[in-house]
């Protein structure tokens, strides 16, 4: 299921998501979440005018377990980047997308990926943790 290049892009292997691609052109007013209520890492993008006040809210829930694969966020907060993904088989390329200053990308953690740094560029980087260090990072 591929969406608008000006919004956002899922990018699938068959039935299986391995990533979504939200672009800085994004201008969908108020809030919208890009990932399913199901998924470990809830994705969301608002834009609100000035004055706009959220109540004051929590989340209250049943104590959850962190389920496999490892998920990861980069926001690309300037510069240009190439990430290249791999499929289920982390072996064929199945999207390369060129990311740019203000793009952010979920990846599932189905697959693999690698990254291309094409212009010096600062990258905030959100992974599901904990990451304690004993958690297996194969290079293929």
């Amino acid at each position: 299921m591929e969406n608008s290049r000006s919004s956002f892009e899922v990018i699938n292997e068959g039935r299986i998501q391995l990533a979504i691609v939200i672009y800085h052109s994004a201008n969908e007013k108020g809030g919208r979440f890009y990932t399913s209520d199901l998924d470990q890492f809830q994705l969301g993008f608002h834009i609100r005018e000035k004055g706009y006040k959220s109540k004051p809210h929590y989340y209250e829930r049943e104590p959850v377990t962190i389920q496999d694969p490892i998920q990861e966020i980069l926001h690309i907060v300037n510069g240009k980047i190439l990430m290249v993904l791999y499929g289920i088989d982390k072996k064929t390329i199945i999207s390369k997308k060129q990311l740019k200053s203000g793009d952010t990308i979920i990846l599932t953690g189905h697959g693999a990926h690698a990254t291309e740094f094409l212009e010096d560029s600062k990258i905030l980087e959100i992974k599901q943790g904990p990451f304690t260090g004993n958690e297996r990072v194969d290079v293929v």
